[in-house]
């Protein structure tokens, strides 16, 4: 009879806490994606505490603190269950089927915080198909014009690049390093009130030719500079424009980022799978031993 009155209870408030991790892994990605809020501030205290950055950490990190609520009450009510059944006689087993329930809660943290990885690692992805393509004729803009919309994808963009001005953004994955470098394009006025043009710059040292004007060819997208360098320019002075384009030396390197960071968490849901792994080994072996027991006792 007790058993099925466990099976009567509602349902529902097995699913408000995963419900809730989804609603904040979801929160979490669009603030990475966005450069905001508490993602923002994470990264640039590791920037200016290490001088780089972990994607995937730091969203596992935010994750696990903003559910840390709902964690502490389930703890709270375990325990507040647990003082009012110190009264009631205690079944020869419990401790074996308490090891049991506790095993399964593990089981599915683990299993949820795999799933979170791993649809952000896919909305990760899926946002890579919607930047600009790098196949078909390049456009020819001149950084002058005052353009209010520049023909997005393959572009060869008329300027002069402010070597001076290059920003390095490092991001450090588990599975490798990645160092970009940006700088401003400027037209032939050499007007720097509001920067709107940026362009990827190769890894090696470039040639002192500051003043030269020159075309430059790449994969033109709207956005995309790394919020950390927008932070960083502003406090060097400079006025970014409301809408900016960063010209990228191809599409393999304008998609790289998020890739890696999909790749990055593609890993972190195996390694977390693996871990649930031995816990839902340790889980069979607990009720296989739990049934020998009843089937001795019988």
């Amino acid at each position: 009879m007790e058993g099925a009155k466990l099976r009567r209870k509602p349902r529902w408030p097995v699913w408000v806490p995963r419900l809730w991790i989804a609603i904040v892994a979801l929160f979490v990605l669009w603030q990475s994606m966005t450069y905001r809020g508490l993602s923002a501030l994470a990264a640039e205290w590791q920037f200016n505490e290490f001088g780089f950055y972990h994607p995937a950490l730091t969203f596992l990190v935010l994750v696990l603190v903003l559910s840390s609520p709902l964690l502490l009450l389930r703890l709270w009510r375990q325990r507040k269950r647990k003082r009012a059944a110190q009264d009631e006689p205690v079944e020869p087993l419990s401790g074996l089927r308490r090891a049991i329930g506790l095993t399964s809660r593990l089981l599915r943290t683990l299993i949820g915080g795999a799933l979170a990885a791993v649809l952000a690692a896919s909305l990760i992805a899926a946002y890579t198909l919607f930047l600009p393509r790098d196949n078909g004729p390049p456009h020819h803009i001149s950084a002058n014009d005052e353009l209010l919309v520049p023909p997005l994808g393959p572009a060869e963009v008329r300027g002069r690049i402010l070597y001076d001005s290059t920003a390095v953004f490092n991001e450090d994955f588990h599975i490798g390093r990645s160092d970009t470098r940006f700088a401003p394009l400027i037209g032939e006025n050499g007007n720097r009130a509001a920067l709107r043009y940026f362009v990827e710059l190769p890894s090696e040292l470039l040639p002192d030719r500051h003043d030269l004007i020159s075309v430059h060819r790449g994969i033109l997208r709207e956005g995309g500079l790394p919020g950390e360098l927008i932070n960083l320019y502003r406090y060097a002075g400079f006025n970014i424009a409301p809408q900016y384009y960063v010209l990228y030396a191809s599409g393999s390197s304008m998609r790289r980022s998020y890739l890696i960071t999909a790749l990055e968490l593609v890993v972190l849901a195996v390694f977390i799978g693996l871990v649930a792994g031995v816990y839902g080994y340790r889980r069979r072996r607990l009720r296989r031993l739990d049934i020998g027991r009843e089937d001795s006792a019988a």
